[in-house]
């Protein structure tokens, strides 16, 4: 991976991307946009903390608990990483709950993207 801006501009051109599918209506590819927008924000933090590139394979899970984050979003990251898991196989039968974790998920991803993106000018 290069710079931590490089990650925050990674992490930004992903939560678009995924507010267009979402927007389409393919809330499947939204939420692994959003994911993945959340994965790059919290490495782009890790990335200025620590001067260093995360071990290669490690968790976003691993990666939240070694920055400055607030215990509650690393912790949500580490249930999201396990549903994850889960849910490849079979998609989510209940479309609220679909509903309810994209827009968590959205807004998860704003804010991480927002508050790294202050705090690695």
């Amino acid at each position: 991976m290069g710079s931590y801006k490089d990650a925050v501009g990674a992490a930004h051109k992903n939560f678009e991307l995924a507010k267009r599918y979402k927007g389409s209506g393919n809330k499947e590819a939204a939420m692994l946009l959003y994911r993945k927008a959340v994965e790059l924000a919290i490495k782009a933090l890790y990335l200025k903390e620590t001067g260093k590139s995360p071990p290669k394979g490690a968790s976003a899970t691993y990666i939240a608990r070694r920055t400055e984050m607030p215990l509650e979003v690393s912790e949500y990251i580490s249930v999201m990483e396990e549903k994850t898991a889960e849910e490849a196989s079979e998609m989510e039968p209940d479309l609220q709950k679909g509903e309810e974790k994209l827009f968590y998920l959205e807004g998860l991803a704003k804010r991480l993207i927002d508050s790294t993106a202050a705090v690695t000018k």
